[in-house]
């Protein structure tokens, strides 16, 4: 056994309590050493919470509890943790620990330490709950809740007491009648103890009153209140049969039968229980009827006779068609119904065809004399075949049963369509397909009819060649042999360049297709001075009119303004001189040849120096060129070229269409030395407009420069190479 020197000694601990009801046994207390022991003796004569005795049955009982952690001796020993509790403690190594807990329905039993089910009596009781058991015993739940005690009682058990016998204790003991243990005197059981009853004077529930006698002709019957209806007849009332039947002599209200009070009695047809004659009942309690002479809605008169022949009918109706009696002479029968198909109509007239009421033996009957109108003056139903054209659903009707005259069987038109074949139809198959054995014109297929069937693959009415389809009807197309349409040849192929192309066109200079050897270029136009000559000949390079014009850098240079001079001539101008005027495209440029200048021949010295090779189309040189020109009377001058003599140069003077001084793209800050680029060449006759171009007359500055514009007589694009 361990030692916990807080803990004290071990303890054995055995509870013990008084048993029994009147002879309780006295259960011993064991104990090897009780140092925290905690004694409590419940005082049988406590009141608990509940208004019963403490715990502990008929004498004082010893309660000592161990909590967690108390020493104890015994291995395994198990203990509650109280009274009435769930808790349990178990000693372990000499200290109590905590044990599994009971379940809901069971509490700790003290003298076990097990676990034991909660007696039925006193679940959710305390303690000393105290209770009358079925057979008016006085018990008690003592101990924890799970055991029941009885205590030994003379008298009577109220309310777990016992008390001394006598009326009002709640147990019935002779001579009494009842006993309902209180002192309400209008129940069931009076405070003498003598069951309630109908004329004790005493009005119990259940009973509207109790006079305390048995004379039922007073206001109180049978604890009652008097009333019709309850079998006794009180002044007031002509009788009381004691029933609810209306027609027996007593009606509910009490009062003797008669016609007119609205309950309908024996020897009575009806009671409305009004004074009115003519509704659905009349004055003397009887249903109306004809002949009653009251005139009742739906009558038409009513003389209180049994003679058809007056003026008013056995059916207290005015005689007419329909009555079911003849008058004559405007009826021809009268059977008195409203059937038209036996042998009366409801006109009153015998019946027959045309008459609209059908008859037996009859179809249709429409009270008209018209045969087309669906029914036939014969009282039969139109249909194909009887003659009679029913419109819109019969085109004709000939009476007859033959199919391939002017009518059909259908009543139909001949039409081609019909599956009726008919002259001058050749065929007849009802369809609207023409490419089968019978078109839609009831036609056998053939070339040339203007319908594409079978093999064809074309129709234009005719069997004509040449016309778009041959007389095969086949489609005629290019590459076909035969020249149709705006083909303007076809030698049956698609093949180009072998006169005729493969879209059927006459192969020719300025179709768009360079017809080869022929042929060197195809430009589509007329323009005879662009590089595709009219002939369809590439027209004469610039190197090929000079071959001393062979670079891009040499385009605006003389050698090349005289390549262009030669260019010119080609086309019968002779001119001194032309000149570039832009690039068209990649090696191709623009040229024109100058107008309105001459040839002259100066010093050289004039010049100055500022035209040697390669620079005589400079802004320099051109600016000399001019000043030498306008030495002569002219206003401008270029670079020709040498002079005829040794010491001269050729210049080309004349007079140009206008100076300006303007900013110029491509051509402003060009340098003094620098040739003219192209693209200012472009510029300048951009700016001169069409038919001209320009030509630099000062040396250019920064942001602007001086040109003047010259004519041309003649335009057009050169390739260089």
């Amino acid at each position: 056994m361990r030692e916990d020197p807080v803990r004290k000694q071990p303890t054995r601990k055995i509870w013990g309590r008084w048993l029994g009801g009147v002879a309780p046994a006295l259960l011993l207390l064991t104990q090897c050493s009780v140092d925290k022991a905690n004694f409590q003796f419940d005082d049988h004569s406590a009141e608990n919470a509940e208004g019963g005795p403490s715990p502990g049955g008929n004498g004082n009982s010893p309660v000592v509890f161990s909590s967690v952690g108390d020493v104890c001796s015994e291995n395994g020993l198990r203990v509650c943790a109280g009274a009435a509790q769930k808790q349990r403690l178990v000693c372990i190594d000499g200290a109590f620990e905590q044990d599994t807990p009971c379940s809901a329905s069971e509490n700790c039993d003290q003298l076990s330490g097990g676990c034991l089910p909660i007696a039925s009596e006193c679940v959710g009781k305390s303690l000393g709950f105290r209770f009358c058991d079925a057979a008016g015993k006085v018990k008690i739940c003592s101990f924890d809740l799970v055991r029941v005690e009885s205590e030994e009682c003379s008298g009577t058990c109220k309310d777990g007491r016992c008390m001394a016998s006598g009326c009002g204790d709640g147990v019935v003991t002779p001579p009494e009648q009842c006993d309902d243990g209180n002192a309400v005197n209008g129940d069931a059981c009076s405070n003498s103890c003598v069951a309630a009853g109908c004329g004790d004077g005493v009005m119990q529930t259940g009973e509207e009153c109790d006079d305390g006698n048995t004379v039922d002709s007073d206001s109180c019957v049978s604890c009652r209140l008097a009333r019709c209806g309850d079998g006794v007849l009180a002044a007031s009332e002509e009788c009381d049969d004691g029933n609810t039947a209306d027609a027996d002599g007593c009606s509910n209200l009490c009062k003797l039968p008669k016609c007119g009070d609205q309950l309908l009695q024996a020897g009575e047809a009806c009671d409305d229980g009004n004074a009115v004659d003519n509704d659905g009942c009349t004055n003397a309690c009887r249903l109306p009827g004809c002949g009653d002479r009251i005139v009742q809605p739906g009558e038409a008169c009513d003389d209180g006779n049994a003679i058809d022949t007056d003026d008013c009918s056995n059916a207290c109706t005015v005689p007419g068609c329909g009555d079911g009696v003849v008058q004559s002479p405007r009826e021809e029968c009268d059977d008195g119904n409203q059937v038209n198909t036996d042998g009366c109509t409801v006109a009153c007239k015998k019946p027959k065809c045309g008459d609209s009421f059908l008859q037996p033996g009859e179809e249709c009957d429409d009270g008209n004399t018209s045969n087309e109108d669906g029914c036939t003056n014969q009282c039969k139903t139109n249909k194909c075949g009887d003659g009679y054209r029913q419109s819109p659903k019969e085109q004709c009707d000939d009476g007859n049963i033959i199919n391939d005259d002017a009518c059909s069987n259908v009543c139909e038109t001949p039409r081609c369509g019909d599956g009726i074949t008919q002259a001058p139809e050749e065929c007849d198959d009802r369809n609207a397909v023409n490419d089968d054995q019978c078109t839609v014109l009831c036609k056998r297929p053939v070339c040339g009819d203007g319908i594409i069937a079978g093999n064809e693959n074309c129709e234009d009415g005719n069997k004509n060649d040449g016309d778009g389809c041959n007389s095969s009807c086949q489609a005629e197309v290019c590459g076909d042999g035969i020249r149709t349409g705006n083909e303007q040849c076809d030698d049956g192929n698609k093949v180009d360049n072998d006169g005729c192309s493969a879209t059927c066109r006459k192969e020719v200079c300025g179709d768009g297709i360079v017809q080869r050897p022929r042929e060197d270029c195809e430009d589509l136009n007329t323009v005879d001075t662009d590089v595709c000559r009219n002939g369809c000949k590439n027209a004469a390079t610039l190197n090929a009119l000079s071959n001393s014009c062979s670079t891009v850098a040499q385009i605006t240079q003389s050698v090349c303004m005289a390549a262009v001079a030669n260019w010119c001539k080609q086309y019968g101008n002779s001119t001194i001189a032309g000149m570039v005027t832009g690039q068209a495209a990649d090696n191709e440029y623009t040229v024109g040849c100058v107008s309105g200048f001459t040839r002259q021949e100066v010093d050289t010295s004039l010049l100055q120096g500022q035209c040697p090779g390669g620079r005589q189309q400079s802004p320099g040189c051109l600016e000399q060129a001019d000043a030498a020109c306008q030495a002569l009377g002219y206003t401008q001058g270029f670079y020709l070229g040498n002079g005829s003599s040794g010491g001269t140069t050729a210049l080309a003077c004349g007079n140009g269409t206008r100076t300006f001084t303007d900013n110029v793209p491509g051509c402003n800050g060009i340098g003094t030395t620098d040739p003219v680029p192209v693209a200012c060449a472009k510029a300048l006759a951009a700016k001169c407009g069409s038919g001209r171009g320009g030509m630099i007359q000062l040396r250019a500055q920064t942001n602007q420069v001086t040109y003047t514009c010259v004519d041309l007589t003649l335009t057009g694009s050169v390739r260089l190479r």
